[in-house]
């Protein structure tokens, strides 16, 4: 049983918050390592997709000196942006011939790359985005009981998997973070830090908050909880700018209404007006995607255009520049350019990449340890079986777990 106390490993008072961060993980460890055994019992291990973000050291570190860890894939999108700490951590997934590729979850690649790493070992998938969404049932069907579950992190992942699970009639435990109270708060980080972002961004290419000539029309299309904190952030941070928000959902442009923010059922009628267009839906690959070719025909010369997720998901962007509905102008801007489809410029920020993915810790602040430690947790809980099997809803983090997550945070983070 390898749920053992590892206090020699972390016998010093941390000073620095990876320090700090260090502690907190292998102490969640030992703690839901003696309420839910079976994860340290059976020897399971974990695959992690991870962000190349600087939080995301001391858990890898942490998760390789538990042996916990048995393969790993680093986010394209974060790897890109953060260039230095993606390569600090892919060093340490190689030293142990443990990193893996974007490609290997591919039908063709997932199972040889996930024998290898597993070497018939029973592991948890812990997936961010649902990269793995699309090959469960196949991995299911390969694996058996060795593949104990899957845990997920994003609202947009949660559904491709969801989605996948509907497909299979194999049994396998599933829990997401993606709903929790826990990862609210650090939504909340992220989404303040993008709108503040996005301000910078528009200063640069000439389109300012604050200068009484110009009013700037910022379209927020969805105002699900990263679309609300991102919008109410400018609202109070009192950015001179009118902002709109479309929505599918009327109960979501009623709640935008009563937040006194303009509204518009129709994202063709307000497309032409966005000064700067902010994509926060919920939009995954298969469904239609947000924005069309039409939509990009209309928009207004050198307009701003930005992803809470990824417009890889949200407008297809790879397959509008292989149709040449995009194209390049200038990629060696820090903002980079394309022209639409009638030559009218489209500025993309960070490339089209999460406008999240050049911050530090993504913008999440430390509250993102607590929703790390929410995914540990939901490991421990699939590996207990208590995950929900075949399809339904993935089970949560119970209120008694957060509440542990929580203590051991203030203890770490704030008393400390």
């Amino acid at each position: 049983m390898k749920c053992c106390n590892v206090s020699l490993i972390y016998n010093t008072m941390p000073n620095s918050e990876t320090q700090k961060a260090r502690h907190f993980y292998h102490e969640v460890l030992d703690t839901f390592g003696e309420q839910y055994p079976r994860l340290f019992e059976d020897d399971i291990g974990m695959v992690k997709v991870l962000h190349a973000f600087e939080d995301k050291v001391p858990l890898v570190d942490v998760l390789l000196e538990r042996g916990l860890l048995v393969g790993g894939i680093l986010k394209r999108s974060s790897s890109q942006a953060q260039a230095e700490i993606a390569s600090g951590i892919a060093a340490k997934l190689e030293e142990n011939d443990l990193l893996m590729q974007r490609s290997d979850t591919t039908y063709a690649n997932a199972l040889p790359k996930l024998s290898k790493r597993t070497q018939n070992r029973p592991f948890i998938l812990g997936d961010h985005g649902g990269y793995y969404g699309h090959v469960i049932p196949f991995l299911a069907d390969a694996f058996g009981e060795q593949l104990v579950g899957v845990t997920e992190h994003t609202l947009n992942g949660e559904e491709k998997i969801s989605r996948s699970f509907r497909m299979s009639s194999k049994p396998i435990s599933y829990f997401s973070t993606a709903r929790d109270e826990l990862k609210e708060r650090s939504d909340r980080d992220i989404a303040q830090a993008i709108a503040q972002e996005i301000v910078s961004s528009s200063e640069e290419i000439g389109k300012s908050f604050t200068s009484s000539n110009q009013v700037l029309t910022v379209l927020m299309v969805g105002y699900g909880r990263m679309g609300f904190f991102a919008a109410q952030k400018m609202k109070d941070d009192g950015v001179t700018a009118e902002v709109l928000v479309t929505d599918k959902s009327h109960k979501k442009l009623a709640f935008a209404a009563q937040d006194d923010f303009l509204i518009s059922e129709e994202l063709d009628n307000v497309i032409p007006r966005a000064d700067i267009i902010i994509l926060a839906t919920n939009v995954i690959q298969g469904m239609e995607p947000v924005l069309t070719p039409y939509h990009f025909s209309i928009m207004k010369p050198g307009v701003l255009l930005t992803s809470m997720t990824s417009l890889d998901d949200e407008v297809r962007q790879e397959q509008l520049l292989e149709q040449g509905i995009l194209n390049a102008v200038n990629l060696s801007e820090e903002i980079p350019l394309y022209s639409g489809p009638v030559s009218n410029p489209i500025h993309l920020m960070l490339n089209g990449s999460p406008a999240n993915t050049s911050l530090p810790n993504g913008g999440a602040g430390n509250s993102i340890y607590m929703v790390e430690a929410a995914g540990l947790a939901g490991a421990f809980v699939v590996a207990q079986n208590q995950g929900r099997l075949n399809g339904s809803k993935p089970a949560v983090l119970s209120e008694n777990d957060a509440e542990t997550i929580s203590r051991l945070w203030l203890k770490h983070f704030q008393y400390n």
